[in-house]
């Protein structure tokens, strides 16, 4: 099994099922025919097993009929690998993202016969899972089988659901959106804090912010590209609007709290402890540590999701 895609609601997925059943009239004694215990003949002459896929868009099958062969024992058990490429839904919760996992189901059923005429069961060999069916945006980390009864209609069907527990790799967008996002505010509060907010500097220090915003918007597009729509605001789209709440916060700053060049105390023959302290009780010193701490605290908290 490999996964091919997987956005909201669509998983593409390329299987390789082996369907065991046994049928009592393919039965013979080797004895009689050369000791030959196994035969393969074409999947077209043969009663093959009803399975269905349920909750799929499509399911085609990848080999053509001609290639399609089935192997029979002499006791009637038949082997079948069958190919097939699905489109099956996949409902995904999208709070993390793009530190998510989510839990995939693959369902197959026998949709013509009743529980009491055809029993699914279902064997999970261990294999690596990771290896062998992760892509590039994805890693499959395991997967585990339950066995349902659907007991609400008026036929019970019996079904066998494989659960893929997905982890969505992460890389991409840290490196895209939220290291940039980061490196854009904290050059940002720099920029405005980093020395005092006289008024005849206040201009250039506000273009500094509202051109960090116009920046912004460019990381907003990305993210709304990339996310599904859904009820569930993700985190990537949280840690991008704190980022411009921060930046919009300082530019308010600017313009409500300049400082007047009549009210800046001038600071000469001080000890160099006394220079330190008088720099340090600056409001755009505050201002500045102030601002960067919450950048900090944002970064930090949303990385924390990357398990």
């Amino acid at each position: 099994m490999s996964i091919v895609f997987c956005r909201l609601r669509h998983m593409l997925l390329f299987l390789s099922i082996l369907l065991i059943w046994t049928d009592l009239r393919l039965t013979w004694d080797p004895a009689n025919y050369s000791q030959i215990d196994n035969i393969f003949v074409n999947a077209g002459e043969v009663w093959l097993p009803q399975n269905t896929l349920a909750d799929s868009f499509t399911v085609t099958d990848v080999l053509q009929d001609y290639k399609r062969t089935v192997q029979i024992f002499a006791n009637g058990t038949i082997l079948y690998v069958s190919k097939v490429y699905v489109e099956t839904i996949c409902n995904l919760n999208l709070g993390h993202f793009p530190f998510d996992a989510q839990d995939c189901p693959i369902r197959f059923m026998v949709n013509s016969y009743p529980v009491n005429l055809v029993s699914s069961t279902g064997v999970y060999a261990s294999f690596d899972v990771e290896n062998r069916t992760s892509n590039s945006e994805w890693h499959a980390t395991s997967i585990r089988m339950t066995p349902f009864l659907d007991t609400q209609a008026s036929t019970p069907f019996e079904s066998v659901i494989f659960y893929i527990h997905l982890k969505r790799v992460p890389q991409f967008y840290i490196y895209v959106i939220i290291l940039p996002c980061s490196t854009l505010s904290v050059l940002s509060i720099i920029g405005m804090f980093w020395n005092e907010n006289r008024v005849e500097q206040q201009l250039e220090k506000l273009s500094i912010g509202l051109t960090s915003l116009m920046s912004m918007t460019v990381l907003l597009d990305i993210v709304a590209t990339s996310v599904p729509k859904t009820k569930v605001f993700p985190l990537l789209g949280i840690f991008v609007l704190i980022c411009v709440f921060i930046i919009g916060v300082g530019c308010v700053v600017l313009v409500v709290a300049p400082v007047n060049e009549k009210n800046s105390t001038k600071r000469k023959n001080l000890t160099w402890k006394q220079k330190i302290l008088a720099e340090i009780s600056k409001r755009n010193f505050i201002l500045h540590w102030f601002f960067q701490g919450a950048n900090l605290i944002n970064f930090v908290v949303t990385i924390s999701f990357w398990r």
